[in-house]
């Protein structure tokens, strides 16, 4: 479906629904920018259209899985790298230590907390093998040089 809007009193277009959504994206189109499209009575602005049904651009879903990640591996970096272990662990009385029974820093703590991800990206694989592990160590202790202890 072609489109067509209204830039400084001027009709630009056609462009089709894709180019539209990167126009709102890039902010040329906004929610009082007039569109039109086959098929309209008249010219609307893009936030009538848009809650009438026809679909606008959404976020991208990605940007909320990053900051959900990124959150995750702030937390991890601040709790284990400050106490050793997170809130979790704590009531646990488990403590992250690394290969000679030291407690972690700051920088192991981020590397732990990024492994992390790729523990779950894996279907929790990284989770699962901790299960079949004699040391009971899942992946990101393994690439960190890790290992989760009954606090002493």
């Amino acid at each position: 479906m072609d489109w067509y809007y209204a830039e400084g009193g001027q009709q630009r277009g056609p462009v089709s629904e894709a180019e539209l959504d990167n126009l709102v994206v890039a902010g040329t189109i906004r929610h009082d920018t007039l569109v039109w499209c086959e098929g309209m009575a008249e010219w609307q602005t893009f936030g009538q259209v848009k809650s009438a049904g026809s679909p606008g651009p959404a976020a991208p879903p990605a940007m909320g899985s990053i900051v959900f990640l990124s959150a995750n591996v702030v937390y991890s970096t601040v709790f284990l790298g400050r106490y050793g272990a997170t809130p979790g662990k704590m009531l646990c009385r488990l403590e992250v230590v690394d290969a000679d029974g030291t407690r972690i820093g700051y920088g192991r703590g981020f590397g732990r907390g990024c492994a992390e991800i790729l523990s779950r990206l894996i279907c929790l694989i990284g989770y699962i093998m901790a299960a079949f592990d004699t040391q009971k160590r899942a992946l990101h202790d393994y690439i960190c040089s890790t290992r989760v202890v009954h606090h002493r």
